[in-house]
């Protein structure tokens, strides 16, 4: 209990210390997370809004048989290859973040940001996938064993991913390393950890509690899910020509400005809330290097 205390007590200094010193490296990362967010969904808009626009002006469309479903196969080729392209560009904006957090000579710039995330990056994406595969096989494994044991090899390997961008080492080693950096003290590990993964969702909540009672006014949301019920109702008995006819109606209350004002305020609010768990876990990190090993228990 004093060790969890302690790795707590002193996770949450160095939490405060990053984020209150490297604050710009988070406003950039936030910043251009939102920007590849609203990329993805504007595309997605573009793409796909006039065939939607088609099916509310003409609901017969799909039960008559009308609707060419060739072109959105066309367009759902086009942003799979956006979206790789996104996804690619969210790993580079990743790994730079991750370097320059850590390293207190790096400058706070966007540049500084994507000049740290292009080193090494086809190497270090490759290995992060390597190491990620292998991950959830390991933990996979272990959960399929009643749980525990699962449990227990995610936080032994779970700062991984951080020692291969950071340290720049193979999926084995980067495995290797994290767990001999939490062997002998998995439970202080465990609890530190759950204590930023709680506040992390307990901070999601209150932000979209406030997001949903400031913009409430503007989205009809009782409509929407009231639709929602009764198209799935309307497919579970059967009903599949009701269902159809119901599809443009809740696609026309998704498909307009307040609705989507509505949805990018909480974009944004949860690509803000979501890189607090990765400080507080990195300040575990930092923490957790420079103690020394523990010892083993006999």
């Amino acid at each position: 209990m004093a060790a969890s205390a302690s790795l707590l007590k002193n996770s949450w200094e160095e939490f405060k210390k990053l984020l209150t010193q490297r604050w710009e490296t988070y406003a950039w990362t936030v910043l251009l997370r939102f920007l590849l967010g609203a990329v993805l969904i504007a595309a997605t808009y573009g793409l796909f809004s006039p065939l939607i626009h088609s099916l509310i002006s003409s609901p017969d469309m799909l039960i008559k048989g009308d609707f060419h479903f060739e072109p959105l196969l066309s367009k759902l080729g086009i942003l799979g290859l956006l979206a790789l392209l996104v996804g690619l560009a969210g790993a580079l904006i990743q790994f730079g973040f991750l370097r320059v957090v850590l390293n207190p000579k790096a400058a706070q710039t966007v540049t500084s940001l994507i000049s740290y995330g292009k080193q090494r990056y086809w190497s270090t994406l490759g290995i992060t996938i390597v190491t990620a595969f292998l991950l959830v096989f390991m933990v996979g494994l272990g959960t399929l064993a009643f749980v525990l044991p699962g449990i227990f090899l995610g936080v032994m390997v779970v700062f991984a991913p951080f020692v291969v961008i950071l340290d720049g080492k193979g999926p084995i080693e980067s495995i290797k390393q994290s767990w001999a950096m939490v062997e002998g003290r998995w439970w202080s590990v465990f609890g530190t950890l759950l204590v930023w993964v709680i506040l992390t969702g307990v901070v999601m909540m209150i932000v979209n509690g406030i997001i949903g009672i400031l913009f409430h006014p503007f989205f009809d949301d009782r409509g929407f899910v009231q639709l929602q019920h009764s198209m799935n109702a309307a497919a579970a008995s059967g009903n599949i020509d009701e269902a159809l006819k119901l599809l443009p109606q809740l696609l026309e209350k998704v498909l307009n400005g307040k609705a989507l004002m509505v949805f990018a305020w909480q974009m944004l609010s949860q690509v803000i809330v979501a890189i607090v768990p990765l400080y507080g876990f990195l300040a575990v990190y930092k923490v957790l290097k420079k103690m020394p090993k523990a010892k083993k228990r006999k």
